[in-house]
């Protein structure tokens, strides 16, 4: 996990370094900008659309009951 983040933390940063940004300076160029506000604004929706589009094939929901009904049997059967 942490590996994860740190490479999310460093891919931004390369982005930002890709689009012109430079750190400490109160004026960005119009390619640092329109970078941090993709990066901020844009590319959170697309990780969304892409998190809701693979969770839509999760049926978790569809199968819970049958799930349930199991665990009960299951659960009868050890005090048999």
């Amino acid at each position: 996990m942490t590996l994860v983040m740190g490479l999310g933390a460093a891919m931004m940063g390369w982005l930002l370094s890709l689009g012109g940004y430079v750190g400490g300076t109160a004026e960005q160029t119009d390619s640092a900008l329109s970078m941090i506000i993709f990066l901020y604004v844009w590319a959170p929706a697309i990780i969304a659309c892409l998190q809701i589009a693979i969770l839509s094939f999760y049926k978790l929901d569809k199968i819970y009951p049958q799930i349930l009904s199991d665990l009960q049997a299951r659960k009868e059967q050890r005090k048999k």
